[in-house]
C-alpha cells in the first residue's frame, strides 16, 4: 500500500508539470512550451469536405484547425467557427 501511495504521488506531480519541447526549462506559466529557431508549429489541416464533416455537437470550445481550401485558421468559440487570421482591406 505504501508503494502504491508513493507511485501515485510521483505520478500526480509528473502530470502537473510543464512540458518543454526544444527546451529543458519550460516556462512555468505554460502547459506546453515549444522552442525553436528553425521550425514552426504545424496545426491540424483539413479541406472543406473534411471540415464540413466535423460534428459540431461534439467540437470542444477552443478547437483550432487550418482549412486548406479557404486558407484560413478557424477556431470554435462554443457557438460558431471564427476566422482567426488576418484579413487585408481591399
Amino acid at each position: 500500500m505504501k508503494i502504491f501511495l508513493i507511485v501515485a504521488i510521483l505520478c500526480s506531480s509528473f502530470f502537473a508539470a510543464q512540458v518543454g519541447i526544444g527546451t529543458t526549462n519550460p516556462d512555468p506559466k505554460a502547459l506546453l512550451d515549444l522552442t525553436s529557431t528553425q521550425k514552426g508549429l504545424l496545426l491540424p489541416r483539413m479541406d472543406d469536405t473534411q471540415f464540413a464533416a466535423l460534428n459540431v455537437g461534439s467540437v470542444p470550445e477552443g478547437l483550432v484547425v487550418y482549412n486548406t481550401t479557404t486558407k484560413k485558421f478557424l477556431g470554435w468559440d462554443g457557438t460558431s467557427w471564427q476566422n482567426l487570421g488576418y484579413e487585408e482591406d481591399n
